[in-house]
C-alpha cells in the first residue's frame, strides 16, 4: 500500500536510514512499510513525534485509507502544559489560571481544563470578564491566540487570529484567509458566557482561478461566510441549498487539506471526511463526500 504524508508545517521526516525535508503543503509518498516514521518540525516551539501507522487518530496526525493509498495528515493544532498563576472571583465563583511554557490550566473549585500549546509564546496577558477567565497569547510570529474559560460551566474555547483586540465587553478576533483581506469576529461576554455578536467579511474582490474554487469554498465555510459559499454554487445547487443545509452537510469543519484541486480531506464533527468537488464555468455544480 502506498503511504502519502501531507504536512501543514515545515518538518523533517525520518524513516529507516533515510530522511526527507518537507515545506508547508508538500507531501512525501513511499511504497515500503516502516516500523517507525519520525517527524521533526523545523519551526521553534513545535514538538517532535512518532507516527504509528496502526493508530488512525492522534493529537498530532490523522490517517485515512482511500483505495490502495494510506493518507497521513500532520496536524498543527493546540495541545497542553503550565507557570504563572492568577486567581479571580465573580459572583461567588472562584477560579484560577496557571500558565506554563507549553500549557495553560484553567480551574474552578472542583474542575479544570488543560490546553497544551504546540508553539512558544513571546508574551501573554491574563484577565477576567464576569464568569470568563482568559489568556491572550502572542507567538513568536506575532499571531494571537485567545483561550477563554467559563468558570461557572467549566468549558473552554480557543480562538486564533492574526490580531486579537480587547473591547469593554469582549474581543475582536481578526483573521486572514484565502479570498479575504480580513475576517473580524466580534465576541461579547454576558452573564451566560462568551458569545459571537457578528462577523465582518472584508473581501479582496478578486476572482479566484477555477482550480482554487473548492479551497476558497471550504475556507469560506470554515470561517462562516455562508453567503459567499452559496454564491460559488451553480444555479441548480443554489436553488436546492441554503445556509442550514450547508451546515448540515459539511458539519463543523475544524481542519481541511486539499489532496488535489478538487478533493479535500477534512475533520468534520471530529470525524475523517473526504469531499470531492465538480467545477465548471467557475461554479461548483456537484459535491460528494465519503
Amino acid at each position: 500500500m502506498k503511504t502519502i504524508i501531507y504536512t501543514s508545517f515545515p518538518c523533517i521526516i525520518k524513516f529507516n536510514e533515510s530522511q526527507e525535508s518537507l515545506s508547508v503543503n508538500e507531501n512525501l509518498s513511499f511504497d515500503d512499510e516502516f516500523d517507525k516514521i519520525l517527524v521533526y518540525p523545523t519551526e521553534k516551539g513545535r514538538i517532535s513525534f512518532e507516527v504509528n501507522l496502526a493508530e488512525l487518530e492522534n493529537s498530532f496526525y490523522r490517517i485515512i485509507e482511500r483505495g490502495n493509498k494510506r493518507l497521513v495528515f500532520l496536524l498543527d493544532g493546540l495541545y497542553a502544559e503550565n507557570a504563572e498563576i492568577s486567581e479571580f472571583e465573580y459572583d461567588g465563583v472562584k477560579s484560577k489560571i496557571e500558565v506554563y511554557p507549553q500549557k495553560v490550566i484553567f480551574s474552578n473549585r472542583s474542575s479544570k481544563k488543560i490546553i497544551h500549546l504546540n508553539q512558544k509564546y513571546r508574551s501573554f496577558k491574563l484577565g477576567n470578564k464576569k464568569y470568563i477567565d482568559y489568556c491572550l497569547l502572542s507567538n513568536l510570529n506575532g499571531e494571537s491566540t485567545l483561550l477563554a474559560y467559563n468558570a461557572k460551566k467549566n468549558t473552554a474555547r480557543v480562538f486564533n487570529g492574526s490580531d486579537i483586540k480587547e473591547e469593554d465587553d469582549g474581543f475582536v478576533v481578526s483573521t486572514f484567509a484565502f479570498g479575504y483581506t480580513s475576517i473580524n469576529q466580534h465576541l461579547y461576554i454576558d452573564e451566560e458566557g462568551l458569545k459571537i455578536r457578528k462577523k465582518d467579511f472584508l473581501s479582496s474582490n478578486q476572482n479566484s482561478p477555477e482550480e482554487t474554487l473548492p479551497y476558497e469554498f471550504l475556507s469560506a465555510f470554515k470561517y462562516g461566510d455562508y453567503t459567499k459559499c452559496l454564491a460559488m454554487l451553480s444555479p441548480e445547487l443554489n436553488d436546492r441549498l441554503n445556509e442550514e443545509s450547508l451546515k448540515a452537510y459539511f458539519g463543523n469543519i475544524s481542519y481541511f487539506y486539499m489532496i488535489s484541486p478538487n478533493t479535500a480531506y477534512a475533520i468534520s464533527n471530529d470525524k475523517n471526511v473526504v469531499f470531492d468537488f465538480a467545477v465548471k464555468n467557475f461554479k461548483i455544480y456537484e459535491i460528494a463526500s465519503e
